[in-house]
């Protein structure tokens, strides 16, 4: 089963994919999920895995977890449920379906000094500052905001190109969806990324 944490808080969302059996969520750049909020603790509160049920569980924290509206010590987590620790909220979501393990290997990235990025959302984008995997553009061909995303679906990564005139897929031109497989070369601008399968 995979776990999706949607966090919310002023002025922002972020998802979060996991399909680890135990996930720690606090403000220490140690945790699974990092919210660096004075107001959250160093450990808040953890998610773990029995059989196939979900369980979370707070970790004395200061101002508790709080699971729809009631605080918590450990409980039951379902899918649909809404965490709530200080200002934030934490939607829940449990898919039956286990993500494989990939990444995207920098081959050519004059933009962003990280030599991989690891894919572990249902939706990745690829673009400017804003999406999750920065991208250079080329002179006179500007690259948008979110050019192309590698979306998890129907137990296949693949990658769809939002902006065609900058995606190259194996060095060629991009139109379509494409199932990526192991190995694949992914275009965006001047960047070029190999997406990897990882046991």
């Amino acid at each position: 089963m995979t776990l999706v944490l949607v966090l919310k808080g002023s002025g922002f969302i972020k998802e979060y994919t996991f399909t680890k059996e135990i996930i720690v969520v606090g403000r220490s750049l140690t945790n699974d999920l990092v919210i660096e909020d004075n107001t959250i603790s160093r450990h808040h509160f953890k998610i773990y895995r029995q059989n196939d049920n979900f369980f979370i569980e707070d970790l004395d924290s200061t101002n508790g977890t709080y699971l729809n509206g009631t605080r918590v010590k450990n409980s039951v987590l379902k899918n649909g449920d809404s965490i709530s620790i200080s200002y934030y909220t934490i939607d829940v979501k449990i898919i039956n379906i286990l993500m494989p393990s990939a990444c995207l290997l920098v081959l050519k990235n004059p933009y962003d000094e990280r030599k991989i990025f690891v894919i572990n959302k249902l939706s990745t984008l690829i673009g400017s500052t804003k999406a999750h995997i920065p991208a250079r553009s080329k002179p006179f061909f500007p690259i948008s905001d979110f050019s192309a995303a590698i979306v998890f679906r129907n137990s296949i990564y693949t990658l769809i190109p939002l902006n065609t005139s900058v995606v190259l897929y194996n060095s060629s031109s991009l139109y379509t969806d494409k199932n990526l497989k192991d190995g694949d070369t992914i275009e965006v601008g001047i960047s070029v990324f190999q997406f990897k399968l990882q046991n």
